[in-house]
């Protein structure tokens, strides 16, 4: 890499002063890092005393994303250990720039990312992080549906110790105020919120709800493993099939489980417990349907 500073100073109270800071990749000379404005302040009595060098830096950065990054840390000279914190203020996506923006979704439209990182290296041991992440009014598009929501990630990651070994990941991810628009059938899901667990073999979907015609709906399950993704999950509600009729306006559900169609007159309740008793792992599948052919299953 080339690094270029336009000025450095010193100053008794606000320690070195970095002005107009560049780094860029030197081959293709992309630009990975601009600041114009860095502040570092080192703890020069515990480098005297105690052999390490505690520091702290404020950063207004404006390449590859627009932040306030303010970061503290120690490095024990002794033991060649590491400890560092990052944390950000609010970054809008849309102000994401190469190279950081290849690892960013490109359904991932906009919305902002708040960011509180710690990272642990010792010497001989793999580099470990932790921390937060908070994602406000998120927006995730495709050609066939659009997705909004807050999303926090909390966990740990573990780097490989060895060069072809694999990082090891713990993470709880939690969902607000989430709204899916375009669904097939249903159109919208509102009112979204859940629970999950993130490792590196599979996720864990504790609990995830929404309202969706006039009901309220909860999913849990297992996709796993995550390199040859399968689901296993539940899905459970309690609705009322007349208001979904109008919810939907003319939409409604027809419900066949296994090879049973149930949208045929006189489908007795018990013969339509028993089928789902001998075939607990069926699907059921929503399709359009008057609401007249839906009223002897209601009444039943």
């Amino acid at each position: 890499v080339e690094l270029s500073i336009g000025s450095m100073r010193y100053q008794l109270f606000r320690g070195i002063i970095l002005e107009q800071i560049e780094l860029h990749q030197r081959e293709s000379h992309e630009l990975w890092l601009k600041s114009p404005l860095t502040e570092i302040h080192i703890g020069w009595l515990a480098w005297l005393l105690q052999r390490q060098v505690a520091f702290r830096a404020e950063s207004s950065v404006e390449h590859p994303c627009r932040s306030e990054l303010s970061l503290r840390g120690r490095y024990h000279l002794r033991d060649s250990e590491l400890s560092l914190q990052i944390r950000s203020n609010d970054m809008p996506l849309q102000s994401i720039a190469p190279p950081l923006s290849r690892y960013v979704p490109s359904a991932l439209r906009s919305g902002g990312v708040q960011m509180n990182l710690r990272l642990h290296r010792r010497a001989d041991e793999p580099l470990e992080l932790s921390g937060t992440l908070d994602g406000t009014q998120l927006v995730w598009a495709t050609p066939t549906a659009q997705a909004r929501g807050d999303v926090t990630v909390r966990g740990q990651a573990v780097a490989p110790a060895a060069p072809d070994g694999r990082w090891i990941i713990e993470t709880e991810l939690s969902l607000r105020n989430g709204a899916i628009k375009n669904l097939p059938t249903i159109q919208t899901l509102t009112e979204m919120e859940g629970r999950a667990k993130l490792t590196d073999e599979q996720l864990e979907i504790q609990e995830l709800s929404g309202t969706a015609l006039g009901s309220r709906w909860t999913l849990a399950g297992t996709v796993a493993p995550l390199r040859s993704p399968q689901f296993e999950g539940l899905l459970t509600s309690r609705m009322d099939v007349g208001a979904a009729e109008e919810a939907r306006a003319a939409r409604a559900a027809r419900f066949k489980i296994g090879r049973q169609d149930l949208d045929a007159p006189g489908v007795a309740a018990a013969g339509v417990r028993r089928r789902i008793g001998e075939e607990a792992r069926v699907r059921v599948d929503l399709v359009a349907r008057a609401e007249a052919a839906l009223r002897p299953v209601a009444r039943s």
